[in-house]
């Protein structure tokens, strides 16, 4: 693995850092869209995979500036700003918040294939409309 790709992660992280915490508070402040009609099954699955894609970004938006701090490095976005250490060297937590950053990322990817499935299904299968239901709200 190249040395600039850990270098290019950090910064595509802190470039969507604020996109994707708007979009978890937005979802917690906020009703989503109402549910398909589905077997109660299919809605457990559904609600748990969108339980796991706000948890894991959430936790990956926390764990990633943290494990790259408590390493002792700054935040470099690209060439154009660096965010120091606010923490320092602490090698031991450093460690814990990369295993959990990763096995998060893991989480939130099987969740994002989960979650094309289920509007691959909604769209191909059932012949749903779906557009825009990300920012529609729920009725009733």
């Amino acid at each position: 693995m190249s040395l600039e790709f850990p270098k290019l992660h950090i910064a595509i992280g802190a470039l969507v850092f604020a996109p994707l915490a708007f979009r978890v508070l937005w979802r917690m402040f906020s009703d989503g869209p109402a549910a398909f009609k589905q077997p109660v099954a299919m809605q457990r699955l559904t609600q748990f995979v969108h339980v796991v894609l706000l948890l894991g970004i959430s936790v990956l938006i926390v764990t990633g500036p943290l494990a790259v701090w408590t390493g002792d490095r700054a935040i470099e976005v690209l060439t154009w700003f660096s965010i120091p250490s606010p923490t320092g060297k602490m090698e031991s937590l450093h460690e814990a918040l990369e295993v959990v950053h990763v096995v998060a990322a893991k989480a939130v990817l099987v969740a994002v294939v989960l979650h094309v499935f289920g509007a691959f299904k909604h769209l191909v299968f059932e012949r749903q409309e779906f557009a825009g239901r990300m920012v529609e709200r729920k009725s009733g």
